[in-house]
Parts: structure tokens; sequence; C-alpha cells
């Protein structure tokens, strides 16, 4: 009817097809209910440390309550170890150097992700997170000269989110450089990884040359508060950005 178990490996081991490095944790079972606790191990080469209480049911559908923290991870390499082949076409070397941390908590289905509720928070570092080309084209190609004219560089991303079962609700989602800011919020759909994201760029705002810093009068006098709006759609592998300014806009 019981069971207390002390686990303390170093070696690797899968988890659902995902690999991890080395394991310790105490778990303890108690006619049906099993708990892990002070668990650590490493996953994506940064520290993983989680809790959970998993529950039998009659309905061989096992639930479970998970707490869980990662720190200092490569990004590039748990964005290849959670989504394994469905990220095929990304070059992975553009992200290395990233570092992604995570917290997570949440409850449901052991074997289903898309029947959990929960919620977290997590954020990305590293100076080449992502780039604003406010010329398009042309500043990309200034860039390649060695010409950075029209180019912002973003290198912090941080955000919380709600899990409501199949849907990852983004609740504020902000990206910053040294010159720009970037807020933005929606929805991420889990079972086709479909966004529906609105977007809002401020280019200076972090050195205090924004036209945000004049509240109301600056929403007036800023020639670019629409043309840098933008709703995001596609999915996150596909990601479509068209600025709410687009006249074509005016007739979806």
């Amino acid at each position: 009817s019981y069971y207390n178990l002390s686990i303390n490996s170093t070696h690797p081991f899968s988890f659902f097809n995902r690999p991890f490095n080395q394991l310790f944790a105490k778990v303890y079972g108690r006619n049906g209910e099993h708990y892990i606790r002070s668990a650590s191990s490493e996953f994506a080469n940064g520290q993983l440390d989680f809790e959970a209480d998993i529950l039998e049911t009659s309905s061989n559908d096992p639930q479970i309550r998970l707490s869980l923290k990662l720190s200092d991870s490569d990004y590039s390499q748990f964005i290849q170890d959670i989504f394994q082949d469905e990220f095929d076409s990304v070059n992975f070397d553009e992200l290395k150097q990233l570092s992604l941390d995570l917290t997570l908590s949440s409850k449901g289905s052991l074997f289903y992700l898309t029947k959990h509720n929960g919620y977290g928070d997590f954020s990305i570092n590293g100076e080449n997170l992502a780039k604003i080309h406010l010329l398009g084209p042309f500043s990309k190609a200034l860039e390649e000269l060695k010409l950075s004219i029209g180019v912002f560089s973003l290198n912090r991303l941080e955000s919380n989110f709600l899990i409501q079962k199949e849907k990852i609700a983004i609740e504020n989602l902000e990206i910053d450089g040294r010159n720009s800011h970037v807020f933005g919020q929606g929805k991420i759909m889990i079972p086709d990884q479909s966004i529906n994201l609105k977007i809002k760029v401020d280019l200076l705002k972090n050195i205090n040359l924004s036209f945000s810093n004049l509240g109301n009068i600056g929403k007036i006098l800023n020639p670019v508060t629409k043309v840098l709006n933008f709703n995001v759609t596609g999915t996150l592998k596909n990601q479509q950005w068209r600025s709410i300014f687009d006249p074509r806009n005016l007739f979806q």
C-alpha cells in the first residue's frame, strides 16, 4: 500500500522521448498516489528542478500536478529537444548563445498536455535574439555591408502565460534592446502551433526619446503609431507579420 524510493543517477535517460542528464529525486507512493519531491535533473544544458503529484484514476487517465523551474538552459537545444522534428527548417545556428529560464505550474492528464490548465513565465536572453529592420530589405542589405541603418537589435524577451487546455494565452510579451521596446499579447494553439498576437514596437523608448513618454499627446504626434503596430498570425514556424496600417487589412 505504500513505498519510499530514492533515485540518484548520473546516467542520461529519456522521458517521453525527451533527453535528460542525471536524476535525483525522492518518490513516495501512498494508495495509488505518487509524490515526486526535491527532484533535479539537467535538460537542454540547464538546471531543472521539479515536483509532481501523480494521481491514478479509474478511467486509465492518470492526472498530474506539476511544478518546475528550468534555469540557464540553451534555448536552441531546448527547442530541438521539446519540439524535435517540428522545426526542421529552422536554422538553429542562429539561435546559439541564447539562454532560457522557465517556470511552470500545471494540472491535467499525465499523457496529454492539451488537457492541462496552468500558468508560468519565461525569459530568453542573448545578443542575437532578434532585429527590427525598419526599412525592410533595404536595412538588411545595408547591414550586410556593415551599415546598421534602420536596424534595431533586441536582446531580452520575457513574458508570463496561462495554459488553458489547447490554448496558451500570452498575457504580456515584452522584448527589449538598448534602444527599443516591443510589447505584445495574444494566444498560441498547442495542437497546430497557430498564433494570433498583437505587437507594438517603440523604437526609441529605452533611450527616453519615445513619443510614448509624452502620454496622449505623444500618441497624436507620433507619425508611426499605426505603422509599427502589427498583427502576427500563422504558426510558430511560419509567422506572418502585417502592419495594422497595411491597406490590405481593409479587405479582411
